[in-house]
Order: C-alpha cells, then structure tokens, then sequence
C-alpha cells in the first residue's frame, strides 16, 4: 500500500502538456502502473526482466490499460524512436545513471521525476560532478527522509565521461 500511495504523490508533478511518459526500470509497475491507472497520459515502462515484463503484461491485459506500452530491453540498448516529454525512475540506480537516461531520452522541454531514498543527498551531490541541470527537490509524503527531485534542462559538463 504505501509503494502505490508514493507513486501517487507523482501526480501533483504532472505538467499538462506531459502526455508521454517514459518510466525506467519499471520493475513491479511503480510508478509507472500506477500514473496509467490514475491518468489517460501514454506510459511506456522499460524493463529488461522478462519476468517482470511478464508479469506487466498480465497487469496491463487485466486492468485493461490500453495507454501502457512494455518495452523489454535495457535502456542503454533502447534505441526509441520518439523522445518523452516526462521520464521517471522509482528504486532505479544512481542519480549519473538516472541523469543519463534523461539526457538520452527526454524532449528538449521535457522533466523527470526521480524517487530517491534516504541517501539522495550524497547520490545528488556526487550526480553535479559530470551533469549539469535545474532542479526542484520534495519531501516525499510517504517517508520523511526520500525526495522526489525534479530535473530539467540536463546536460553534460564537459569531463563526464559518457559524453
């Protein structure tokens, strides 16, 4: 109950205009199930687990959620053809891969939302090292010490090594 009752705390951040919604390593469907059931937006969970994509597809056939597209693949592989206008990652990896992944897949204008736990701060600091970016950071409903941190405008200093 409080996994869902933390992904829906996702909803207040929703720009209007963010009708395409990339979640990274969808795992069990948090947030990204979640946000598919609460709003008629396009979701597409990307997940390399072929059980838990299994699992999703169950999911998605029994709750009928026609605006939730599976992508099995890592994310490093994905070659989209369409950039996202909201990229979001709950329990993924480290705020440089989580950097990465916008970088890689967000809209010029786009936003993402990570859910990070108690050691965000550390993770954030480390993150300014190789990546630049605006940020907005919010205490989460559900546990006083994780944050939803809000990125825009990502982009790489010029010693990160990935780019």
């Amino acid at each position: 109950e409080r996994h869902i009752i933390d992904c829906l705390q996702l909803n207040k951040f929703l720009e209007s205009w963010a009708q395409e919604i990339l979640d990274v390593g969808a795992g069990a469907g948090f947030p990204g199930v979640v946000l598919a059931i609460t709003n008629e937006r396009q979701i597409t969970l990307l997940e390399k687990d072929l059980k838990k994509i299994a699992f999703l597809r169950h999911v998605r056939a029994n709750l009928g959620l026609e605006n939730l597209t599976l992508i099995d693949k890592r994310w490093e592989e994905w070659e989209a053809i369409k950039r996202f206008d909201l990229v979001t990652a709950r329990a993924f990896s480290a705020m440089d891969t989580l950097l990465q992944v916008g970088y890689k897949f967000l809209k010029k204008d786009g936003y993402a939302l990570f859910m990070k736990g108690k050691d965000w701060e550390v993770d954030y600091k480390k993150s300014l090292q190789y990546w630049k970016f605006d940020s907005d950071i919010h205490r989460s409903e559900t546990d006083e010490n994780s944050r939803i941190i809000c990125i825009r405008n990502i982009r790489p200093r010029e010693r990160c090594p990935v780019y």
